[in-house]
């Protein structure tokens, strides 16, 4: 996947990572006969995957794997188009294709493998290759594709790590292997192609390309990743080695997906590989980033969401989850996605959450209420923004009530509110919660900021019908505050929640 970082002039706009089916299939693979003209729609994604490879702010993996489920839509000129996107770096291709990425001929004849010197640096089940310093050839002296010995040894460094990490301490299958494909030598067949290239010219630090059919389920592919994750191209504050590690850690558990489903939810994917940054370079901390696109700075959007950064944001949903639950979850919600066939996220993480003993329903409360006050629930969370509230209440002995809020939430979204005592309100005074929601999916938690520094945490029950009643302390000499998330664990958008607090004594 192509991805482009954060910078601070783009902080809430989408990121663009980017998925890219690759060089010798899918169109070898098309069962089909090009059509005598292109269909508007698959038109559309073509030119989508272009301004994505381009560096456009498109996202360039819902793009490009639309694009590859759409080859049998194109004719014969178009298919060939798109076909240039997918190829490999080392590819031959046509003039006009616009990736930064693409090696030259003199590049690609001057290209090494690490694979092709196994003394050098190490038997890895992975393979880099990547054009050298002090080449034979002089046409490559101003070569924007050079990497460095030390890049390369760095590069071989992290994915060793991250395949340790991925595949061995977290048990996730090894990527589908890629028969003789980016090979010079029989060993090295289905081993890992990584490709080092100037990826940064386009800003983007490196991507995960499928290849095969779109008609088949998993996937074998590739790795391009930044020849040199120079700061001057990317003008952000990411350490050039801790962009690499995460970029890594990021890209290659999208190969692992792809021996799952390779059309799974383009939303799963992203939150989960963003999740896996934090598994494996949990120092680095690039992805917190993102946070303020998400559904725990933006309750109201909901958790699935793709689009505008969303997808990152919410790989705090997972690391809420797992921190709770184990890291196993996540790899049984992909096991359960690779039973069927596309998008099966909302299925697949019910059941898996089902099988640890708990739901997506007590999930997404503990979530919503999280979210309020993350530094008491995530180990991290001391470092993420807090949710936004949608109402405010002042209560005192004249104006007891907030009066009937009626709210419209999403599915996987909530409403917070927040009800203060006034100084006056002194003495045993409570507050009476009156939730009244359309069924039992929808989900309440209550939280009491005490004087004391102290939080009272209530994850509550709604009755089969969704509605309770509740009372809490709310003396103003003891609390300080009272904060409700009411939230909509269902699938279904624009469901009706009704909410009243009264102070009585």
């Amino acid at each position: 996947m192509l991805l482009h970082r954060l910078t601070p002039a783009l902080l809430g706009a989408s990121l663009a990572l980017s998925l890219a089916p690759a060089l010798v299939q899918p169109a070898a693979a098309d069962p089909t006969a090009p059509p005598a003209g292109s269909s508007p729609h698959a038109v559309h994604l073509l030119d989508q995957a272009q301004a994505a490879l381009e560096g456009g702010r498109e996202d360039a993996t819902l793009a490009l794997v639309e694009l590859r489920d759409q080859l049998t839509h194109l004719d014969s000129a178009d298919r060939a188009e798109a076909r240039a996107l997918f190829a490999r770096p080392d590819g031959t291709v046509a003039a006009t294709d616009p990736t930064a990425a693409r090696w030259t001929s003199a590049e690609r004849s001057a290209a090494r493998s690490t694979c092709d010197a196994p003394a050098t640096y190490g038997n890895h089940p992975f393979c880099v290759h990547w054009v050298p310093e002090g080449t034979r050839s002089g046409l490559l002296t101003l070569s924007r594709q050079i990497s460095t010995d030390d890049a390369v040894a760095k590069t071989v460094q992290t994915l060793t790590r991250t395949w340790n990490t991925e595949i061995g301490t977290l048990g996730y299958r090894v990527p589908k292997g890629d028969g003789s494909a980016g090979s010079k030598q029989v060993p090295t067949r289905d081993r890992v192609d990584v490709y080092l290239a100037d990826t940064g010219r386009s800003g983007i630090y490196g991507y995960a390309v499928p290849e095969g059919s779109a008609s088949v389920q998993t996937s074998a592919g590739y790795l391009v990743l930044d020849n040199d994750f120079s700061a001057a191209q990317f003008g952000d504050a990411t350490h050039p080695d801790a962009a690499r590690q995460v970029t890594a850690a990021h890209e290659f558990f999208h190969l692992v997906q792809f021996g799952y489903d390779a059309d799974e939810s383009i939303w799963l994917m992203e939150s989960t590989a963003t999740w896996i940054e934090e598994r494996v370079y949990s120092a680095v901390n690039d992805n917190r980033q993102y946070i303020a696109a998400g559904s725990l700075r933006r309750p109201g959007q909901p958790v699935d969401t793709f689009g505008d950064g969303a997808h990152y944001g919410t790989w705090v949903f997972h690391e809420l989850i797992s921190q709770r639950l184990g890291n196993g979850v996540l790899r049984q919600v992909w096991r359960n996605a690779a039973t069927v066939a596309g998008d099966n996220a909302r299925a697949s993480l019910s059941s898996a959450l089902r099988t640890a003993g708990s739901s997506l329903l007590n999930e997404f409360r503990t979530f919503s209420g999280a979210s309020i006050v993350p530094a008491r629930f995530w180990r991290e969370g001391r470092y993420y923004p807090r949710a936004e509230i949608s109402r405010t209440w002042t209560l005192s002995p004249t104006a007891r009530s907030t009066g009937l809020l009626s709210t419209r939430i999403n599915h996987l979204a909530s409403v917070d509110v927040v009800v203060r005592p006034a100084s006056t309100m002194t003495g045993a005074w409570k507050l009476r919660l009156r939730i009244d929601a359309p069924s039992s999916a929808a989900t309440a938690y209550v939280l009491v900021f005490r004087r004391d520094g102290s939080v009272t945490k209530v994850p509550l029950r709604l009755n089969a019908s969704g509605n309770r009643v509740y009372d809490v302390p709310f003396s103003a000499s003891k609390v300080h505050r009272v904060a409700v998330a009411l939230g909509n664990a269902s699938a279904r958008d624009g469901r009706t929640t009704t909410f009243r607090a009264t102070a009585w004594r």
